[in-house]
């Protein structure tokens, strides 16, 4: 096996000291931290054939460092405390309620996030997809046991999550698995839309926590909700002025709401 290839691409980027790398994907693309001249870290993209990339930073952010790659190059990681994710090129924060804090570890080729964050009550496991985040505790069913799980580790393609929890003072392993998409479960969905753009999607349902919920507006961008255990989901995010269908997809439920 040959070592070399970060190693010499750290040298040619006049890189210093420490050059970390953190994850690899399925087709060769590895992510890590480098130090660069001046003593700051940046997250790093390494291909073959190309080297590597600087990703940069958030604004005003100094320094970057990325964890996780899946097979579609998007990439999470932290820009000194504030959690990103990069895709197309460009470094975007992950959450899209403003939260500026959390460790991103791990992304699967669904563009689901998952890790631990300080904007979960009292601090803990998340789960993150298209900007939206649940407080994976919440998400239990029959949480009985009191447990609070404070970090999630890993996430695979069937959206089953490994995570560190504490019960009574001590930690545990803890496997969740996600509960699957009901139609007949959806018992209310409203959305509106104040001024300034700000859209709104609610719903009650019956569904098990944990289940991810795709979103649509007229039929183009596409968000995600996440059900708490209570069976309630919410997604915001800012929409241009106008008339717009929002759809749950998969269930063939739509409501019209208009921006001004």
């Amino acid at each position: 096996m040959h070592s070399s290839a970060a190693r010499s691409s750290c040298q040619k980027n006049k890189i210093l000291h420490v050059c970390n790398a953190e994850d690899i994907n399925a087709l060769g693309q590895v992510v890590g931290a480098a130090e660069i001249p001046g003593n700051d870290a940046r997250a790093f993209l390494w291909e073959e054939g190309r080297g590597m990339i600087n990703l940069g930073t958030l604004p005003d952010e100094p320094f970057s460092w990325a964890y996780a790659i899946n097979n579609h190059t998007q990439i999470v990681g932290r820009s000194w405390q504030k959690p990103f994710i990069w895709e197309h090129g460009q470094m975007h924060p992950l959450f899209a309620d403003g939260c500026a804090s959390g460790y991103p570890r791990a992304i699967n080729d669904r563009g689901q996030v998952v890790g631990e964050s300080a904007c979960m009550e009292g601090g803990g496991a998340f789960l993150c997809q298209g900007g939206f985040s649940v407080d994976l505790t919440e998400s239990i069913v029959n949480n009985c046991g009191d447990v609070r799980l404070e970090d999630a580790v890993d996430i695979n393609e069937s959206g089953q999550i490994v995570a560190r929890g504490v019960v009574d003072g001590f930690d545990r392993a803890y496997l969740l698995s996600p509960g699957r998409l009901a139609c007949d479960d959806i018992r209310k969905m409203k959305a509106s839309c104040s001024r300034g753009g700000t859209l709104k999607v609610k719903i009650k349902s019956a569904l098990v926590g944990g289940t991810i919920l795709p979103l649509t507006q007229g039929g183009g961008d596409g968000h995600a909700m996440v059900v708490s255990r209570k069976g309630k989901g919410k997604a915001t995010w800012q929409a241009p002025t106008g008339e717009h269908d929002i759809c749950l997809s998969p269930c063939a439920m739509c409501r019209a709401v208009e921006c001004r």
